[in-house]
Formats: structure tokens, C-alpha cells, sequence
């Protein structure tokens, strides 16, 4: 049981880095998401600073699409340890922290795609947590129900009025001692490449104790998306500097405000095509350089 009389010191934090990013079509081509500038800065450096604020000065990084991009953090600010993730292109992020696996203790998990306002992290914890957000509404994010106590009990994809999660993670020893066995068991098993660690989580819910951890929705944000960029940071709307868009206005002799609706084609496997509108009309992209009506 977690002991809520003694807070747990904070041994590291675990950023989530791997993935290819393809929501973030067309600033993937060139950059992993978690380097992708925010307000000025790289989301994944703003909570290396925050943690680095709050007394957590061993952070692993866990990467995979583009991982030399990532070599300069180690530099920059000195306690930074990278893991590579091989398996970054075909498996999902229960992977990652599989590769991570040696340093869970008293650990945060992070993704690198969040930014958060004010700090939320701090040397000592008193509990297992998720970061959830409440939804005034329907929402399509994994919707929680609690006891009593706050313990999070199950879990449905989808819901309404009702607390979801989203942003930061804190996992104390009691948590990561037994998940590490359980992590090592999927890892062996077929069919779980599609899995996110929050999967094996709910699959064994009863042996894992995790808290609500409430928070707000103007606090914590999951950038995912170009156009959630865009509303997050105005610059986004004028000129990135990213070679598929200069493309797209030089082809279509437009300005980059004027491409709208950017999505990722799901009929590409190769994720090197996106739609998007301009000017009323649709289009395709395919990387690189051929723009054609849709």
C-alpha cells in the first residue's frame, strides 16, 4: 500500500520521445515533436527546466524517430541520459518504457508533447499519480472513476462530465517494483505491439494502485496536432521555416496562413502524405514536393 504518511523523494523523471510524430505533419518531416518550439522554446526542454526547478536533476530520455536530434540536450544541461527505443517505428509506447525499465523508482513519466504552465513537479510525492482534467461535456480521452480515496478503479475510453487522463505521471516504488515484472512479461507476449503502457496498467488495475491526480485544463496541454499548434502559438500561422509548406505556398502561391485543415493521410503508410485546404479548395501533399488537388 502506498504510505501517505512519508512523501516518496522523487529519484528521476522518464520522457517519452520516440514516436514518429506523424499528427505533427509537415514539422515531423524535419523534427521530432518534442524538440517543435513553443512559445520560444522546445516543449521537452521547458520540462527538463521545470524538473531541473524542482530538484529532479536525473532525466532519461527515451527516443527513437530522429534520435541524433536529441544529442545536444546532453550537452546543453549535463544530467540528461538518453535510451534508444528500436522499435520506435512499429510498436507503441509500452516499449518505451519497457526500454527505460531499469530506471523506474520513484519516477515521473512524461511525454514529450506536453507543456504545462505552472510547475507541477516537486522533489517529494506522496502517492502514485495521473494528471487528469475534467471535461464539461462529451470528450473522446480516457475518462476515470475513483473511490473514496481517489484511486482510480477503472477506466472507459470516451465519456462526459467527467475527470480524464491527461499530462504528467508520477509512479512511487510500490508502483514501478511490480509494473517492471508485468512490463517484462508483455514485452515477451505477441499481439501487444499496439499496446500504450496505460493498457497494461488497466489489464491489471487490481494489483496497481494509481491516484487522481486533479488539475487544470489551463495549466496542462497536449500539443498533438499542426492546427492545435497554431492555436496554441500564433507563430505557427505565418511562417515555421518548414521546407513542405514553403513548397505548398510557392506551388499554390499562397501564404502558409492560408493552409488550413492539415491532417495526415491514414491511407499512407508511409506517413509522408497530408490533406489540407487552401483557399475553399483541397489538396494533397507528398513528401517531398508534389502538391496535387485532392
Amino acid at each position: 500500500m502506498e504510505h501517505f504518511n512519508k512523501p516518496y523523494k522523487v529519484d528521476n523523471a522518464i520522457i517519452l520521445a520516440a514516436g514518429l510524430g506523424s499528427r505533427f505533419i509537415p514539422l515531423s518531416f524535419e523534427i521530432p515533436k518534442g524538440l517543435i518550439p513553443l512559445k520560444g522554446q522546445p516543449m521537452i526542454e521547458r520540462q527538463i527546466e521545470q524538473l531541473l526547478d524542482a530538484g529532479i536533476s536525473e532525466i532519461i530520455i527515451v527516443t527513437g524517430c530522429m534520435s541524433e536530434k536529441f544529442e545536444y540536450l546532453k550537452e546543453k544541461y549535463r544530467s540528461i541520459q538518453l535510451v534508444y527505443n528500436p522499435d520506435y517505428a512499429v510498436k507503441n509506447n509500452l516499449f518505451s518504457v519497457y526500454y527505460a525499465r531499469q530506471f523506474l523508482k520513484n519516477s515521473y513519466i512524461l511525454s514529450s508533447d506536453n507543456w504545462i504552465q505552472d510547475n507541477v513537479f516537486h522533489d517529494k510525492e506522496e502517492h502514485s499519480w495521473y494528471s487528469c482534467v475534467y471535461s464539461e461535456g462529451p470528450t473522446k480521452e480516457w475518462c476515470v472513476r475513483t473511490d473514496d480515496a481517489g484511486r482510480i478503479t477503472a477506466v472507459t475510453v470516451g465519456g462526459a462530465d467527467a475527470w480524464y487522463m491527461y499530462g504528467p505521471v508520477f509512479l512511487s516504488k510500490n508502483f514501478t517494483r511490480p509494473f517492471k515484472r508485468i512490463l517484462e512479461q508483455y514485452a515477451r507476449k505477441p499481439g501487444t505491439e499496439t499496446l500504450f503502457w496505460e493498457d497494461v496498467f488497466l489489464q491489471n488495475i487490481d494489483k496497481l494502485r494509481l491516484f487522481i491526480n486533479k488539475q487544470s485544463d489551463k495549466n496542462i496541454f497536449e500539443i498533438e496536432t499542426m492546427e492545435e499548434l497554431r492555436q496554441f502559438d500564433s507563430e505557427y500561422g505565418y511562417n515555421t521555416g518548414n521546407g513542405a509548406l514553403a513548397t505548398i505556398c510557392k506551388v499554390l502561391h499562397i501564404s502558409e496562413k492560408d493552409i488550413l485543415q492539415i491532417r495526415p493521410l491514414k491511407s499512407d503508410k508511409s506517413g509522408s502524405a497530408f490533406s489540407f485546404t487552401a483557399l475553399g479548395n483541397e489538396y494533397m501533399y507528398k513528401h517531398p514536393g508534389v502538391v496535387i488537388p485532392a
